[in-house]
């Protein structure tokens, strides 16, 4: 869980409940938040709720305003490819770290056996189903890797490309299936260099100004 584990409880509610709003588009970019309102709304004083506001402010999905209140923050193009660059650098070793260490994890096995059961062409249905699947692989990688501090910056960046992020064209869908299919494939003939293509191409996608130099 993204936050600060040191909110009390009242204020890690406020903040996992609009976290989750945020990044479903409940709250849109621009959504102006007001202190009273939020704890009027969620039952508690203005402290865990400005305690909240503050945390969502730091994980980068709110900035604060004048007057008690916030804004939800909307993500450019140039924090688009800075945010895929650095997942690059940080997730494609945290994969090989992850599959070092556990290689035929069972959920691991799960999760990509349920994206090969999905259908080949995409319905409302599936592309959100692949969508989960595909934040429970990456977020198996940065846990099974071992490193809280990676697990947690890393997590903060994928917050904020699943809040966007729909398969909401077919080409899309098609993609990111093949894509963990291959990896599948590849993890399971234990070829170490393939992994490592097939995830960086996974991460960035297939534009060569994206695709970082990790010799």
């Amino acid at each position: 869980m993204i936050g600060d584990p040191t909110l009390g409880k009242g204020a890690q509610a406020v903040y996992d409940q609009l976290r989750v709003e945020i990044m479903h588009g409940d709250l849109p970019a621009r959504s102006v938040l007001q202190q009273v309102e939020l704890a009027d709304r969620f039952s508690v004083s203005r402290t865990p709720v400005r305690e909240a506001l503050q945390q969502l402010a730091r994980d980068g999905f709110v900035e604060l305003l004048s007057g008690q209140t916030a804004r939800v923050v909307a993500i450019s193009l140039q924090d688009r490819v800075e945010i895929l660059q650095i997942r690059a650098w940080l997730e494609v070793p945290t994969l090989l770290l992850a599959l070092q260490r556990s290689r035929h994890d069972v959920e691991l096995d799960e999760i990509l056996n349920a994206v090969r059961d999905l259908e080949e062409k995409p319905t409302s249905e599936s592309c959100e189903s692949l969508l989960a699947l595909d934040e429970m692989f990456h977020r198996w990688a940065l846990r099974t890797a071992g490193n809280q501090r990676v697990e947690r910056s890393v997590g903060q960046l994928l917050d904020v490309m699943y809040r966007e992020r729909r398969f909401s064209v077919a080409h899309d869908y098609v993609a990111v299936r093949e894509n963990l299919l291959a990896l599948q494939a590849a993890i399971a003939q234990d070829d170490t260099i393939l992994v490592q293509s097939l995830f960086t191409e996974h991460i960035v996608g297939n534009n060569p100004l994206l695709v970082p130099s990790l010799s």
